[in-house]
């Protein structure tokens, strides 16, 4: 056999191993492509659902506090109203509203009082049980939910504790701050049917409470100091 003979034969097995590796290459490049661009897309998915988390937490969470808004409260105080009236059980709403919180902002800055915020929400937080509601509604005012209640004794027994909580006194760098809270309670069925009666009620008993000197909750009925 002739050399040209073998360079005839060997010539299309050369062309056949050279396309073989290119499509090789070429596979394996689009493979490689295919990897990287479905791990971008998981990126992408998870930077997209940490991002609609952090929407939704700011559309329904208060920035400061990291408890509900007023928005969230909302609606927690409707569903909480269902429950109540489906099982025919008493819920109690606490309004409470900081007493001289502006004299201390004033005197001190915003930067103390949103600290001073901070503490008295975390030892609210602490105190209240896991399906207790708590939610910021605006500036120094504070909401409280508490289903499954027993009675006025044990509403009662509650707000006393959140007078003494708020009445600690805070300590912080320069100085020993203290300020009290007044609170007022609507109860459910009681005092409203709807979220608006019970707001207003318990609107109207914090204001009463404040009136008289603050540091002291307020039933509908009576004062209790």
């Amino acid at each position: 056999m002739t050399i040209t003979s073998i360079i005839c034969l060997t010539l299309p097995c050369l062309y056949t191993l050279v396309y073989l590796i290119l499509i090789t290459l070429k596979t394996h490049k689009l493979i490689k492509n295919s990897i990287v661009l479905k791990y971008d897309n998981d990126i992408l998915l998870i930077n997209l659902e940490i991002s609609n988390k952090k929407l939704a937490q700011a559309a329904t969470h208060d920035p400061l506090t990291k408890i509900p808004n007023r928005r969230l409260f909302q609606t927690n105080l409707a569903n909480a109203l269902a429950r109540a009236r489906k099982n025919s059980r008493i819920l109690a709403l606490l309004y409470i509203d900081l007493d001289n919180f502006k004299t201390v902002n004033d005197l001190y800055g915003h930067q103390t009082g949103d600290r001073i915020l901070q503490i008295m929400i975390n030892r609210l937080r602490n105190y209240f049980r896991k399906d207790d509601i708590l939610a910021r509604l605006g500036g120094d005012e504070l909401a409280v939910i508490i289903e499954n209640v027993n009675g006025h004794e044990d509403i009662e027994t509650i707000a006393r504790k959140i007078c003494y909580l708020i009445a600690i006194p805070v300590k912080l760098q320069n100085a020993t701050l203290q300020i009290s809270a007044s609170v007022g309670i609507s109860v459910y069925p009681d005092d409203g049917a709807d979220e608006e009666s019970l707001l207003k009620c318990a609107d109207t008993c914090m204001y009463y409470a404040k009136e008289h000197g603050g540091n002291k909750f307020y039933f509908s009925e009576k004062l209790t100091t």
